[in-house]
């Protein structure tokens, strides 16, 4: 909660003023009911048309206050709520991009795009709601009702016995019930926008097998889902205007007709009585307010819970790091893999066990295995993408977790298997290896990555457009652009995690032999036994463990797992 403090303590010159404009457009609202007795009771009644004219004007002007006051507070509560969500936005964004792997695999990116939207978004509503009409309503409330207490108290008790148990009652049902319902929704919208995000990740697959159907059928099934959840929540707020308004018809009904006893005795006037009406019509406006309140609160409160999740986790995450990573520097490139395990959430086994592993400044290790012998995780590891669960990764003799984000993965680069370029030119997806990079950098970096020629051969070279995905580039191209991202950071040791598959064995060998001429460790994940040849090591993981480590040209005579791996 702490969060929301900080971000709406910078309105709180706004936000104590709104209260304030809120005051004043109430009291002008609230007085105009017994103005308007006096007009009829002592102006016409009297036949008196200098008390009309006098008090009409004194109702204009209270009008015209009402309605500056009520325009300058929907400004104040537009600006408080929109700048309010931008921020919170920011620092929810920014949680996001704090996370582990582990976290966004757990959270699911389809849930933290709707909680980064729609809650986000909701709780927004909320502070516009509070800024406008949590003070609104039980001030109206209060000075109505007074002043319908003033006019008869007889009369004030019809009102307490029968709209504002019913009120005080729907309220509450709305409040309990309705933030459960939200928690509901909001669980559907994350399974649907799932389904939408696979579907268009998935797009050209599914197009090539012919499973549109398949696939609308499986969002028609979420659709429904959603849409059964809606209307249950629709019937339960909708269900509470009825039960009010017809306890408010019933209350009129009864103080019409004892008010008009009373005014048939002399006991009340006729305009007296109107201005009850009036204060009556105000209090059931009020009352309405609170259940919009409690409508918009119960939604509210189950996005808080939705965003203050994945802040926490960020903060926890943050804590673990701690401040004393800001002094460690990466300058040798040493890593150490000390009886490293590791295993998935939920998980009952190990996926990797007991791995031991060094790789001295300059070598090039390779790290070869049949699929789901956990290659690709233990290069995770070293950069500190994932946290191992038992066991030590040193990088330059220093545990990952001491060192901070930012020089870690700036100095110990990995090209992931999935590694994806951003919409924009080729030049904005260099800069993301090194914003500062001049010509000669991001000349030496393509070379290195064997894609110079071919960006030299695009209209416009180096400022050619990308599309999003870099759809419009070919699987070698994309690997080789994100080689060429990484080496602008000028790391001392570089992951590839089977960073050249789509790459020719030609290329891919000049790739290797230029990365190694760099004399920073290296590290390839690869499905490739071509690629290993390069290597000074070849490292062989089988189900999660290390079963040889040795230079190639020893593995092809003693290892048979290696011999089968480089069958073709």
């Amino acid at each position: 909660m702490n969060i929301y403090w900080k971000i709406l303590g910078k309105y709180k010159r706004d936000l104590m003023v709104g209260p304030l404009l809120v005051l004043a457009g109430v009291v002008c609202e609230t007085v105009q009911p017994r103005l308007m007795a006096e007009i009829i009771d002592d102006g016409i009644m009297s036949r008196d048309l200098g008390v009309v004219s006098r008090v009409g004007w004194q109702m204009i002007l209270l009008s015209i206050a009402g309605l500056v006051a009520s325009i300058v507070n929907i400004s104040l509560s537009a600006r408080v709520s929109t700048r309010a969500g931008a921020d919170l936005r920011r620092e929810l964004f920014g949680a996001i991009s704090r996370l582990s792997l582990a976290a966004v695999d757990r959270f699911g990116a389809a849930s933290l795009v709707t909680r980064l939207t729609n809650d986000v978004t909701r709780l927004q509503h909320a502070v516009m709601t509070s800024t406008r009409l949590l003070a609104r309503a039980p001030l109206l409330f209060i000075l109505a009702f007074v002043f319908i207490v003033e006019i008869d108290a007889g009369l004030s008790l019809l009102l307490s016995c029968i709209v504002l148990p019913v009120a005080a009652g729907c309220s509450w049902w709305i409040s309990r019930r309705g933030a459960a319902c939200s928690r509901e929704i909001q669980r559907e919208v994350d399974r649907l926008t799932a389904t939408v995000r696979e579907n268009l990740i998935n797009f050209r697959v599914v197009k090539a097998s012919g499973m549109e159907g398949r696939e609308t059928g499986k969002f028609s099934a979420r659709n429904e889902a959603l849409r059964a959840i809606l209307a249950r929540t629709g019937n339960l707020f909708v269900l509470f205007f009825p039960v009010i308004q017809l306890a408010a018809n019933l209350t009129l009904v009864a103080i019409l007709w004892a008010g008009g006893l009373k005014v048939v005795d002399g006991e009340i006037k006729i305009g007296e009585l109107v201005s009850f009406i009036n204060y009556l019509a105000q209090v059931l406006v009020s009352l309405m307010m609170f259940s919009m309140i409690a409508t918009n609160f119960s939604r509210a409160s189950a996005s808080s819970v939705r965003v203050l999740e994945v802040l926490g986790a960020a903060g926890g995450e943050r804590a673990v790091k701690g401040n004393a990573a800001s002094g460690r520097r990466v300058t040798r490139g040493e890593i150490l893999l000390r009886d490293v395990r590791f295993r998935f959430p939920g998980a009952r086994d190990d996926l990797l066990e007991g791995i031991t592993l060094r790789v001295s400044p300059g070598e090039m290790v390779a790290i070869i295995g049949h699929t789901g012998s956990g290659k690709s995780t233990l290069a995770q590891l070293i950069p500190g993408l994932r946290e191992a669960s038992g066991g030590e990764v040193l990088v330059d003799g220093v545990n990952v977790k001491e060192y901070g984000d930012e020089e870690l993965r700036e100095r110990v680069r990995v090209v992931l298997q999935d590694d994806e370029l951003f919409s924009g030119t080729i030049r904005d997806n260099l800069s993301w290896g090194n914003p500062a990079a001049t010509p000669g950098e991001i000349d030496e970096a393509t070379r290195v990555a064997c894609i110079r020629d071919f960006i030299a051969s695009l209209p416009g070279g180096l400022d050619a457009p990308v599309a999003r995905g870099g759809a419009n580039l070919s699987g070698g191209q994309k690997q080789r652009l994100c080689i060429a991202r990484a080496l602008l950071s000028n790391p001392v040791a570089l992951i590839l995690d089977d960073s050249t598959s789509a790459v020719d064995a030609v290329t891919e060998r000049m790739i290797l032999q230029n990365l190694r001429r760099g004399q920073r460790s290296l590290v390839l994940v690869t499905r490739q036994p071509r690629a290993t040849l390069e290597a000074d090591r070849v490292v062989i993981l089988e189900a999660g463990r290390i079963v040889d480590d040795a230079p190639p040209a020893v593995l092809l005579e003693r290892s048979r797992v290696y011999r089968e791996i480089c069958r073709p």
